[in-house]
């Protein structure tokens, strides 16, 4: 089962409510099935062969988990190799009676044609939510859009690929849900879901207790495992200014409306002046160049960590970089990018 719709959606909680179920697991982010997946995905391989691949892949390290020299016998397809993986992962956390896996790594939207054809018996929820409480999420995080203006454009892009899925899947293989009625509704919402997918319903699934959030991730989906939190929903009212949700809905509206989400300026909203657009394109610049610097102190943390512990020290001791030039240009980067 595949969870899919714009990243910041709620495709984590979804996640870890589907993967309460009974007979259901949920994995962290499996983003190497769509990078590794042959173009025939019919394709016959040595299975020992494809886990090597994917085990080699940086996003499995994501699952923080190793199968050291364990490796599946014999020859099938690619999808048969992540199957052998999930079950493996399952069997570790003390679940042998997986008969679904799912996976919601958002960015999977992008390939929903070669993963339905991959895996024939798959399912897909696609799950929206509004576009402006998407954007103030996203420019929080150091991966995402960088301005309000992109944020709007990178939303609407997902959001119409995840539409697509009602031409190419027959109706009890999709779904789509609001993130804002999930918390709204959590039991009505997750039974229609079920209904609608043909899969069992399960009680648990109202907790999302079916997810453990790996270290790598823990910052940013903080709020998964805990107690649903609907009042959350409006943030975005408080968060973004005025003029950055008129200039969201300049670009976007009728999007907003057709998802049954109501305007605050309408008609009237404006799009960015010339000056604010030039603001704009100088804000994603710093921005990415400060993200780029904090990739840069990060990868040198991991490495000082994991040498201080093979020296014996501490990796402030063993690598004072962390109070060096890196740290400080990062740090101007920061206060030179005006919100």
């Amino acid at each position: 089962m595949f969870v899919v719709g714009c990243q910041r959606s709620g495709s984590t909680l979804l996640g870890a409510m589907l993967g309460s179920g009974k007979r259901m697991i949920a994995t962290p982010e499996s983003q190497f099935v769509a990078d590794l997946m042959p173009h025939d995905p019919r394709q016959i391989m040595e299975l020992g062969q494809a886990i090597d691949a994917i085990t080699a892949h940086p996003r499995f390290k994501l699952w923080n988990f190793s199968i050291g020299d364990l490796r599946p016998a014999g020859y099938g397809t690619f999808m048969d190799a992540v199957n052998w993986l999930v079950r493996t992962y399952g069997a570790r956390s003390g679940r042998m009676d997986i008969d679904y896996w799912v996976e919601h790594q958002p960015g999977n939207v992008r390939h929903m044609r070669a993963l339905a054809e991959a895996c024939p018996d798959a399912r897909f929820v696609h799950i929206v939510r509004d576009g402006r409480a998407v954007a103030n999420s996203l420019l929080k995080v150091d991966w995402g859009p960088n301005s309000i203006s992109s944020a709007a454009h990178f939303w609407s892009q997902r959001v119409a690929m995840g539409m697509a899925l009602r031409d190419c899947l027959p109706s009890n293989r999709w779904a789509r849900v609001r993130y804002e009625d999930l918390l709204a509704r959590p039991d009505e919402e997750l039974r229609r879901i079920c209904a609608t997918l043909e899969l069992p319903f399960d009680e648990a699934m109202i907790a999302a207790r079916g997810y453990h959030v790996p270290p790598s991730t823990r910052k940013q989906h903080h709020l998964v495992g805990q107690a649903l939190a609907p009042q959350r929903i409006d943030a975005w009212q408080q968060e973004l200014s005025q003029r950055q949700v008129e200039i969201f809905e300049a670009h976007v509206g009728p999007l907003i409306t057709y998802l049954g989400y109501q305007l605050s300026f309408g008609r009237s909203a404006r799009l960015p002046s010339a000056a604010e657009t030039a603001r704009m394109i100088m804000v994603q610049l710093f921005q990415g160049y400060r993200n780029r610097l904090k990739l840069a102190i990060n990868i040198g943390r991991a490495r000082a960590e994991r040498t201080a512990a093979d020296n014996g020290s501490t990796a402030a001791t063993a690598y004072p970089w962390r109070r060096g030039v890196l740290r400080r240009i990062c740090q101007m980067a920061s206060r030179l990018v005006v919100k």
